[in-house]
């Protein structure tokens, strides 16, 4: 049986429960609303996408884990692999064919997505 997650504040409160288990980060895509909301030590960032053309959305989360571990392995700082991670799945919508990302375009959306950070005050257990 799943839920329905509606806002931010659930969603972190979500991430917070994951985090309980010994997870060292949560992120969590918008999906169509584009972005994603990530939990990582204490705080909360809230990863705002530029204006995409979507022509396949298949295979925008693997570009996204793909993104993730890459900015990990090369010890990006950590806003800077959000960045990554975020512009290598908004790069992949924009190929017709899955498991493309064409670097011009994951480039320029990594240049024009914002980071909110905040502290991360919201707790499962509340």
């Amino acid at each position: 049986m799943g839920f329905i997650l509606t806002n931010e504040n659930e969603i972190i409160k979500a991430a917070n429960y994951i985090m309980e288990n010994g997870i060292e980060i949560v992120i969590v895509s918008l999906g169509k609303a584009g972005g994603a909301i990530v939990v990582y030590q204490g705080h909360s960032y809230k990863i705002k996408m530029p204006s995409i053309d979507l022509v396949n959305s298949n295979g925008a989360g693997s570009a996204m884990l793909a993104g993730l571990a890459v900015s990990i392995l090369r010890n990006y700082d950590f806003e800077h692999m959000l960045k990554v991670t975020a512009a290598c799945g908004g790069a992949s919508v924009m190929e017709r064919d899955t498991g493309t990302i064409d670097m011009v375009n994951m480039k320029t959306i990594m240049n024009e997505v914002e980071i909110e950070k905040k502290e991360n005050l919201v707790n499962f257990k509340t």
